[in-house]
């Protein structure tokens, strides 16, 4: 039966109801067992970044976005706020780091959603998502023409892109004359007072690891009292982190990074799976997780007044209130974390 969200004649239709057709695809376990999950450990040999857990976690976040409840509130929200939305059918290409599964997911999402067509190139190695695209364009055929696979982008409307610093200049010269909007480096950060719980530990540990790290909504970087005691966050990566103790790239990257800092005589903290080095930088390496220390709370004002374009997401405990996510939740991203950036907004809306 059709669930139509109260405000979605301000929407397209077709596009609600054709992600309500991949949500109930997704919800049945026969169907995705036998369609879905065989490419999650085709794509872990393609790509062995892209390890099942990982995989599957995305599809998670994929499902909250696509609920019933959650197109209704993006629906309600847009109406509200008198947001117009283009009649247009735009061809928005997208160039991606693909550090993470979610990564091809989250464009999709953002570009089908909001009446346009997704243009991607084509790539033997993103198993899982061609395979994911396949699903939805089996349950809802409507959308085939709103999905594009091609070798080379032509007579695109505009362009979505992740862009080094580094490589900027280039692509700001090159798509001089075409709407864009080139995503740069984000992460997010977590603030702990030192009275978290186990389970709380172990929810920041989750949101540190998940995607190895390389997601944009991942914690690389942490905020922690004066005279913090690292020792029981130490043991939770050091013993309950499976998915990095087998995991041969990531721990190369961990010995590397041992070896960088013994010979620059740096300190750092060794938690065994991961290493916690004090410093600002909002980016550090593969394996690494910053820390900074603070005496009072508001001392972290400045610091994240300064740095707000880098960061994706505050993460805290229920006890602090201070930032917009507890711990656990800070890769299970809303549309609207998606869309906080108006510059984004405009060019698909």
């Amino acid at each position: 039966m059709k669930f139509v969200p109260k405000f979605s004649l301000f929407m397209q239709h077709d596009i609600i109801y054709s992600f309500q057709k991949l949500y109930s695809a997704l919800n049945d376990e026969r169907l995705a067992a036998e369609k879905l999950y065989p490419s999650v450990l085709q794509q872990s040999v393609a790509n062995t970044w892209f390890v099942p857990e990982f995989c599957k976690y995305s599809l998670k976040v994929l499902k909250n976005l696509i609920s019933n409840q959650a197109l209704e509130d993006f629906c309600t929200f847009f109406f509200t706020n008198s947001v117009k939305i283009s009649t247009e059918q735009k061809k928005i290409a997208v160039v991606l780091d693909n550090k993470t599964p979610f990564d091809f997911i989250e464009a999709l999402f953002l570009i089908l959603i909001t009446g346009n067509t997704i243009l991607v190139k084509n790539n033997n190695k993103n198993i899982f998502f061609k395979t994911l695209v396949n699903l939805f364009i089996d349950v809802a055929p409507d959308i085939s023409n709103r999905i594009v696979c091609t070798n080379e982008f032509q007579d695109i409307d505009a362009i979505i892109a992740d862009v080094s610093d580094e490589k900027l200049s280039v692509y700001e010269n090159y798509f001089t004359n075409i709407p864009h909007y080139f995503r740069r480096n984000e992460s997010a950060i977590a603030i702990l007072n030192g009275d978290e719980t186990e389970k709380e530990l172990l929810n920041i540990a989750e949101d540190i690891y998940c995607y190895f790290g390389m997601g944009r909504f991942s914690v690389r970087c942490i905020f922690v009292p004066e005279n913090y005691d690292f020792s029981k966050l130490v043991d939770i990566f050091a013993n309950k982190c499976d998915i990095l103790k087998h995991h041969n790239q990531y721990l190369n990257n961990l010995e590397y990074q041992k070896t960088v800092k013994l010979m620059m005589r740096q300190d750092y903290i060794d938690a065994g799976t991961l290493l916690f080095v004090e410093s600002d930088s909002l980016f550090p390496p593969i394996s690494v997780v910053n820390f900074i220390r603070y005496q009072k709370l508001y001392e972290l004002d400045f610091f994240i007044e300064s740095n707000k374009n880098e960061i994706s997401r505050i993460v805290s405990s229920s006890k602090i209130h201070y930032g917009n996510s507890v711990f656990g939740e800070s890769n299970n991203v809303s549309a609207f974390d998606l869309l906080k950036d108006e510059s984004l907004r405009l060019l698909l809306f």
